[in-house]
């Protein structure tokens, strides 16, 4: 039949006739899927008579497309234990760990529904054990049009309850209690895989394992693996693993690799990647990557808390991995900054770079009444906008949390001119992290014990000083507030005359960044001197003076852009030669204010009278 007699055939078809192949497909499909015995049951389940439960075709593949219900009843006064014999379901593969795959497990506790976590739900499980908190549980089984698996043949008992249920109402404590804990994460119950020695095995048999998407929490003198899933045999395509590890405050974590294969050559060419990313306090952490038989040897974190990521891809899989993880105290040497006295610090192996994957911790402190003030002519580290590969970070010490805290400006990195950083405390502790990647010369910074107690800048009659931003004319330091006190002789006020300004700003008339403010007190208040409320970018004060003797200047910086700041003198003159007083300035407004409306009215009587 040719082209055109087949077009002309189909046309005297009946529409319906057209579908009847879809109608059929349809029909084999629903069959396919609805028929098998093991799809959808209600089982009884006593102390004397625990159940088997198997998912469709069990031991041979579940079909795709499927949906399974499934109820059990224990007696009153009992609960039900769950004991994973197989379980082999197509796991999560997307980037947000959806399951393609799964097995949901649902009770209701005290008007509440709760359900199994995604990580119980799908992939390949041995041993796992879950109990649930009442006599009932529903259980719902899906597969998608992808990949089909063995899929599960799991045991289910009913156990004496517990005497007194827990309060149940936030999902938080659900699911962190272990004892209180019905969909726990704790891969504790189930066998825990095997190392290489026999001396690893008894060792991993007696700590906490975990898994895929496990949260773990270690302490100091304690030592924990993590490992991939079904370790030591092949992990899964299509992979993604990601979970917290926390160690104690003042330790950093460090990775020791016990066995490491995965597919991959060395990063960046890797297929499969295990990688440890920092959680630092202000922006994203460094991260390190490793695949291929390299895993890390000795590698410390840059703080107490790091995120594990293990990712694979469709194609080949390996052994995978086994590796130790243990916290480290970190004891930064003390370095005491006598009052009035200047010190330094440099980077490791300065001025030759920096050793990558590095993690240095300085402290200083001073006397109570004395800050630190840390400068140096140029930073030279990797530069990246967040500063989230090598950085330098200071913190300050928090009197209300008796803590490292509070954060003395932004993290620095990149090269920069002129550093200037000026703490409002006595005790500091910088940070220097660096990455695996670039590597520069890094910095030889200088640190002075300042007081804290603003100095007081005596002006002699008919005299000038000269009153500077801090390090002018380099750049003053960012994230500070630097108070002047300026004193004239009875009989006498202050002019101010800028020489030199060049402060951040202004974005607005309000100088939102970095101002300079003058104040005097009059009638018991302090209040702004007559003029600009704030001097901010290139314009300062001009020939502004005081209506006192005693004025205090305030000059406020943020933690972005520093310049060189300002240079303004200072002359006491006489108070006969002051300018006039606010209301005297008023006065005189008034006064001409009243001339122009006189003469404006005489004009016109004069033009009305020559009409």
């Amino acid at each position: 039949m040719t082209g055109h007699s087949w077009a002309f055939f189909r046309l005297l078809q009946p529409v319906w006739i057209r579908f009847l192949p879809i109608v059929f497909c349809m029909a084999s499909w629903s069959l396919a899927d609805s028929t098998d015995e093991n799809c959808g049951q209600s089982f009884n389940v006593t102390p004397t008579n625990p159940v088997i439960l198997k998912s469709p075709n069990h031991p041979s593949q579940y079909n795709n497309h499927a949906h399974c219900e499934y109820d059990f009843n224990g007696p009153d006064g009992t609960r039900l234990k769950f004991s994973y014999l197989t379980f082999e379901v197509e796991d999560r593969s997307t980037f947000y760990g959806h399951c393609h795959d799964q097995l949901i497990l649902k009770e209701t506790v005290n008007g509440t529904e709760y359900e199994t976590r995604r990580t119980v739900n799908c992939g390949i499980l041995r041993g796992k054990v879950i109990f649930s908190k009442t006599n009932y549980v529903r259980g719902v089984f899906t597969s998608d049009a992808t990949r089909t698996f063995r899929g599960f043949r799991i045991q289910i008992e009913a156990i004496g309850g517990p005497t007194n249920l827990p309060d149940l109402s936030h999902s938080n404590d659900w699911t962190t209690q272990r004892e209180t804990n019905f969909w726990d994460d704790d891969y504790s119950t189930a066998t825990p895989p095997t190392t290489i020695s026999a001396l690893k095995r008894i060792q991993m048999m007696n700590q906490s394992f975990f898994r895929c998407s496990t949260a773990m929490r270690i302490d100091f003198n304690e030592t924990k693996y993590i490992a991939s899933p079904n370790y030591p045999e092949k992990y899964a395509n299509s992979l993604y693993c990601a979970f917290p590890i926390q160690g104690p405050e003042g330790s950093v974590l460090q990775f020791d690799t016990e066995d490491f294969s995965l597919e991959g050559q060395t990063p960046p060419v890797c297929r499969d990647t295990f990688s440890i990313t920092d959680y630092p306090s202000l922006y994203q952490g460094r991260s390190v990557m490793y695949c291929g038989s390299k895993g890390p040897d000795q590698y410390r974190s840059a703080t107490n808390n790091v995120r594990v990521r293990f990712i694979t891809d469709v194609s080949v899989t390996d052994r995978g991995y086994n590796i130790s993880v243990s916290a480290i105290p970190v004891q930064p040497e003390i370095t005491n900054v006598p009052p009035g006295s200047t010190g330094t610090f440099t980077s490791p192996n300065y001025p030759q770079p920096y050793p990558l994957l590095s993690n240095r911790t300085y402290h200083f402190i001073t006397a109570p009444d004395y800050r630190l003030l840390f400068q140096s002519d140029k930073l030279h580290i990797e530069y990246d906008a967040s500063c989230m590969y090598d950085y330098l970070e200071f913190m300050e010490f928090d009197n209300y949390t008796s803590k490292f805290t509070r954060p003395l400006g932004r993290r620095f990195c990149g090269a920069i001119p002129n550093f200037n950083l000026q703490s409002d405390t006595n005790q500091v502790v910088v940070n220097f992290v660096t990455d695996s990647t670039s590597h520069w010369t890094g910095f030889n910074i200088s640190v002075q014990a300042i007081s804290k107690t603003p100095p007081l800048y005596n002006v002699s009659a008919n005299g000038t000083i000269y009153l500077t931003s801090l390090n002018y004319p380099r750049a003053y330091a960012p994230s500070t507030k630097t108070t002047y006190n300026i004193l004239a002789p009875s009989g006498y006020v202050l002019q101010f005359s800028s020489v030199s300004f060049d402060v951040e700003g202004p974005l607005s008339e309000k100088c939102p960044h970095d101002y300079l403010q003058f104040f005097e007190r009059r009638a018991k208040k302090v209040i702004r001197l007559d003029g600009p409320e704030r001097f901010c970018g290139r314009i300062g004060p001009e020939e502004l003076r005081s209506t006192t003797r005693y004025v205090k200047a305030i000059f406020f910086t943020d933690d972005s852009l520093s310049l060189t700041g300002f240079n303004i003198s200072i002359k006491a003159v006489p108070l006969t030669s002051q300018q006039p007083s606010l209301a005297s300035k008023a006065a005189r407004r008034r006064t001409a204010f009243l001339f122009i409306v006189l003469g404006s009215s005489l004009h016109l009587v004069v033009q009305n009278l020559s009409l």
